[in-house]
């Protein structure tokens, strides 16, 4: 007698973490993504990376980590509006680029995608499925930026988000710089007109 088999319906996968609060990176400076960022994927120079910092950032090399409230004063601040524990940053170095990545389902409907990061994050860039999308800085304030993009024409369907900052690594800068990335969420809300007449590099406008 032939088997009956019961097809059980695909339910795409939903993004996770996107404020960063699932971490459990323990009390050591150093961790894995899988414990500090779960949900993510990290790559430094184009090349999978594994590693992660919790409350220290390296002072050269290209990294991904999380900072947390309890963090030593030396670290830099998390942005003040910022609620829950945990921030992530990226730092691009020695070693090259660094991407934070995610692919999941965008949710149906959706019109733009917002999310925090400190000041000095004129560099940082925003890709869907590989292609870099105009960032757009919608309100700031002493210690942080909310930037929005347009992401209506992926609405409803599986993509891979990318955030990544690139390195200027060599002769007149040797160390790293970090932006802190904080409070992501899609939004049914079109993207809010520009702060001003602001406007960044590459792709951000």
């Amino acid at each position: 007698q032939p088997r009956l088999y019961r097809l059980i319906p695909f339910s795409p996968m939903p993004f996770r973490n996107l404020s960063f609060e699932s971490a459990t990176p323990g009390s050591n400076y150093m961790t894995t993504v899988a414990l500090a960022l779960p949900g993510w994927s990290a790559y430094v120079g184009g090349g999978p990376f594994l590693s992660a910092a919790y409350n220290t950032i390296p002072l050269a090399g290209s990294y991904v980590g999380v900072v947390d409230r309890n963090a030593p004063s030396y670290i830099p601040r998390m942005p003040s509006n910022i609620a829950g524990r945990y921030t992530a940053y990226l730092a691009a170095g020695y070693g090259g680029d660094t991407w934070l990545t995610q692919t999941a389902q965008i949710p149906a409907n959706m019109a733009a995608l917002y999310f925090y990061t400190t000041t000095n994050a004129s560099e940082l860039a925003f890709a869907v499925n590989g292609e870099d999308l105009a960032l757009r800085l919608v309100s700031a304030g002493a210690d942080y930026q909310r930037w929005g993009v347009d992401i209506s024409r992926f609405a409803g369907t599986m993509a891979e988000i990318r955030f990544s900052l690139p390195s200027h690594y060599g002769p007149g800068h040797v160390g790293a710089y970090e932006v802190y990335l904080d409070a992501i969420g899609f939004s049914s809300v079109p993207l809010s007109p520009a702060l001003g007449a602001v406007e960044g590099k590459g792709p951000h406008e």
